[in-house]
């Protein structure tokens, strides 16, 4: 039996998965120390997951912090689609519309995530897509009723991909030639989906409905499948051999015994499994299943959102040229508002207020020059969005392209003509693997609707040698301009 290499270290951000019923949290500390429980969901309603996300936490000694939010397929409507070649943002605004068509919504109204699927030569200039579609406001009472119990969720994912995550980020660089052929068995909670992968693409998924513990003839069925990909791929490949299945999600119990089968029937197939060190842990086979949602890479994609539906819940950021160090916080408008009315009541207060004046002086400075940037905060917002400016979408979409694969350290958004967006972060300490990152962020950015022009400015502390150690990671600058949607 062959077990993975250690994942890629990324920040250890908590995941939290809204599955059938069921409410899980994953806290990942080490590879050989991670924090799981998992408690029933009788009640979808926005306040009982936020109850049940305070209650899942406690369980494991956890304090309400941010997370990504994990939604399971079941939540989800997938959907194959035929699509010629598009530009990145005329492919985002048709899968916008195919979300839409396939939840008989109105763009505004979805969100959605989708793989590309490797074409063949039959295919032409055809591309598939693998598309998975959800109602938006479902999902952004759950994040508020999640924020306001101290559960803020920068991310969204759908748990179909975190299998493929998972493989891609203990495979690594061995997963780049063009005839490496991978299949990945990843178990959800009511399904498990069979995925070929050759190098980083995504060939063929399919899925069986059902669990291991409760279908008794699940492994027949997968040997089954196995064998109708094997021959797929054959075709496809001109007689190519799988070269490793990734087994993820199943126990142990389960998928040991699975092995002689495989190699039985692929002779010289390696057959993997999640890191050894967890195996004897209580729900190891839920802890494997969810390790990839907070991965980033090629085959994991967060859950993007259309358009909001009015202006007035906008997102907005306090401040004409906004500057967050460390943790950046997002301020919604109506909440700035009443900011500003809270502030001037306490001015209204402290001028009414009896006490020592010099006191009394010093408080009401500081309170007319809150007031002063509360109002610079708001001329700014409404410069932006008079521009045309989708402030949330520009947001939303910088979170996405970062993902886990680089920390945020700034962000400023400028009002104009246009408007200009300037980040500043650090990503890792490798010279190498900081470039990969860094380019990947950028095409990421490219391809949102709301921005263009994006223009990187290279790490400036690069060491001189690959031994790293002695530096926390590589800083960069990015800078692009605002589309104001005039097109």
């Amino acid at each position: 039996m062959l077990r993975s290499k250690r994942p890629r270290e990324g920040r250890p951000l908590p995941t939290l998965h809204i599955g059938s019923g069921r409410l899980e949290w994953l806290l990942e500390i080490s590879i050989a120390e991670v924090l799981y429980a998992a408690v029933d969901l009788p009640d979808r309603t926005p306040d009982a997951i936020a109850a049940a996300a305070v209650e899942v936490a406690i369980k494991t000694g956890c304090e309400p912090q941010s997370c990504v939010l994990a939604i399971d397929s079941s939540e989800l409507q997938q959907k194959a689609l035929r699509l010629g070649e598009l530009s990145k943002k005329d492919l985002r605004r048709t899968l916008l519309r195919k979300a839409a068509n396939a939840l008989d919504a109105t763009t505004p109204e979805v969100l959605f995530s989708a793989l590309p699927i490797e074409r063949n030569e039959q295919e032409g200039d055809l591309r598939r897509w693998s598309l998975l579609a959800m109602k938006r406001q479902e999902v952004l009472l759950i994040r508020e009723a999640l924020c306001a119990r101290g559960f803020p969720t920068p991310r969204v994912v759908a748990s179909r991909f975190a299998p493929l995550a998972l493989a891609e980020s203990f495979l690594d660089d061995s997963m780049d030639g063009e005839v490496e052929a991978t299949v990945v068995v990843g178990a959800e909670l009511e399904s498990v989906s069979i995925s070929l992968l050759r190098g980083r693409g995504l060939v063929h998924q399919s899925i069986l409905n059902g669990r291991f513990d409760a279908v008794p003839g699940m492994p027949a069925m997968l040997m089954q499948e196995l064998r109708t990909l094997h021959g797929f791929w054959k075709k496809a490949s001109s007689g190519g051999e799988l070269t490793r299945v990734v087994i993820v999600g199943v126990h142990p119990d389960i998928s040991e015994q699975m092995e002689p089968a495989i190699n039985a029937l692929f002779p010289g197939t390696d057959v993997l499994f999640g890191p050894a060190t967890i195996d004897e842990t209580p729900d190891c086979d839920r802890i494997h299943a969810l390790r990839g949602c907070r991965l980033g890479g090629e085959l994991q994609a967060s859950l993007y959102f259309g358009l909001p539906p009015r202006r007035s819940t906008l997102a907005a950021v306090a401040a004409i040229v906004l500057v967050v160090a460390g943790v950046l916080g997002l301020i919604g408008r109506q909440h700035l508002q009443d900011e500003l009315l809270t502030t001037r009541s306490g001015a209204d207060a402290l001028r009414s207020g009896v006490g020592d004046l010099a006191k009394l002086e010093e408080e009401q400075k500081r309170t007319l020059e809150a007031l002063a940037r509360l109002d610079q905060s708001r001329e700014a917002i409404e410069g932006i969005e008079r521009a045309g400016c989708d402030f949330e979408r520009i947001v939303g979409d910088t979170f996405a392209a970062l993902g886990e694969r680089a920390a945020l350290t700034s962000l400023a958004v400028e009002a104009g003509s246009r408007g200009t967006l300037r980040l500043s972060g650090v990503t890792d300490a490798d010279p190498l693997a900081s470039m990969r990152t860094l380019h990947a962020v950028v095409q990421d950015l490219e391809g949102c609707e709301a921005i263009e022009g994006v223009s990187l400015q290279p790490p400036n502390n690069v060491p001189e040698t690959r031994d790293a150690d002695n530096v926390e990671g590589l800083k960069f600058a990015i800078e692009a301009r605002l589309d104001g949607g005039s097109e």
